[in-house]
């Protein structure tokens, strides 16, 4: 049996640009296979084109990778033409994406990722040589930093950290016989059925001792964003008001405890202090010089993290036991009234 870790990554994309190419590289020196599954599913297509496909060119470039830049034959692309169906719209959310590919997985390991998520290749080797060798492990939770308006800032709040050290299970041991079953959560049943996350789970607090986290880039570029709430106000979640979230709190900031598209939950700014994967200097840099990309301007996020109270605020929700906040789920409205009285409180201070 061989216990080598092989890798299968696998992403679901649309409009992955300006991600794709720098997400490819990150990946490819580190991979068994790489999987893109693109086009648009219900849900999605306002974001598409007419034929459910990408209108930034996310498909055209991962076939031009596939011509130029895949010598080791690793890059497998899926469409929904590609499994049967009649046009680049997929059925359903995304568990159709998911299922479709299943059957091109060759590694003994599958690693779900967004195009907007990112690692230092560093800890991409220590998860392989360090962690994936151990053969006990079934899945694999990895913890999280959510970037917001720009590479200087990230977002943080009950829906976080706060709620659960490991809600992002991101690596699932790959077997004959697993099935992938849901995208929501990702899920993965072994050969008799059995959920995964019911067997031998390494949590993410276990990598945070080691100082490994995933980049999530989700809320960084303006065309992003939109992209996302209108996609997002359309899912039965009950957060049909995303695109409202984004106009009065992602560009205008009206709700600075609010922060995350979860709107219902205390959420708030704060400066990242760490360094970012290399290839994302790569790519901000080359985002930062093309003018076509539309950036967010980051002085009100500025004068609000220099405000006192604000700061002030933030570490006392930070500090809320986790039996509140679990308690506070079910008191949404409440929660919405608390934070206005929060933000008038701060607006005054």
């Amino acid at each position: 049996m061989n216990n080598t870790p092989q890798i299968s990554f696998c992403t679901l994309v649309l409009n992955g640009m300006p991600f794709l190419p720098y997400h490819y590289r990150m990946l490819y020196p580190h991979a068994h296979q790489l999987i893109y599954v693109e086009g648009s599913c219900p849900n999605a297509t306002n974001n598409a084109q007419e034929d459910g496909h990408s209108r930034d060119g996310t498909l055209e470039l991962l076939r031009e990778l596939k011509r130029n830049s895949d010598p080791e034959n690793k890059l497998v692309i899926i469409t929904a033409e590609s499994v049967g169906y009649p046009d680049g719209k997929w059925p359903g959310d995304k568990d159709e994406m998911s299922e479709a590919f299943v059957p091109y997985i060759t590694g003994n390991w599958l690693w779900c990722m967004g195009i907007d998520e990112f690692y230092h290749a560093h800890d991409i080797k220590k998860i392989k040589d360090e962690v994936l060798a151990n053969g006990e492990i079934d899945i694999v939770n990895i913890k999280m930093f959510q970037f917001w308006g720009g590479l200087d800032y990230i977002s943080n709040g009950f829906r976080f950290h706060q709620l659960g050290d490991d809600t992002w299970a991101r690596i699932f041991k790959w077997k004959d016989g697993y099935r992938h079953t849901t995208h929501r959560p990702i899920t993965v049943v072994d050969q008799n059925g059995v959920n995964l996350i019911d067997k031998n789970v390494l949590k993410g607090v276990e990598l945070e001792k080691k100082g490994i986290f995933f980049y999530h880039y989700s809320y960084v570029l303006p065309l992003q964003v939109r992209e996302k709430c209108l996609y997002y106000s359309k899912m039965d979640w009950g957060y049909s008001r995303m695109q409202q979230w984004a106009e009065e709190t992602f560009f205008k900031l009206s709700n600075p405890f609010q922060v995350d598209s979860s709107y219902v939950y205390p959420s708030w700014l704060e400066r990242f202090s760490g360094t970012h994967p290399a290839i994302v200097i790569d790519m901000w840099q080359n985002v930062l010089a093309d003018k076509t990309i539309e950036k967010r301007g980051t002085d009100d996020i500025e004068r609000l993290l220099n405000k006192r109270s604000y700061r002030l605020v933030a570490q006392l929700l930070k500090r809320v036991p986790r039996i509140i906040i679990r308690s506070a789920e079910s008191m949404a409205g409440i929660s919405i009234r608390l934070l206005r009285s929060i933000r008038s409180y701060v607006s005054t201070a």
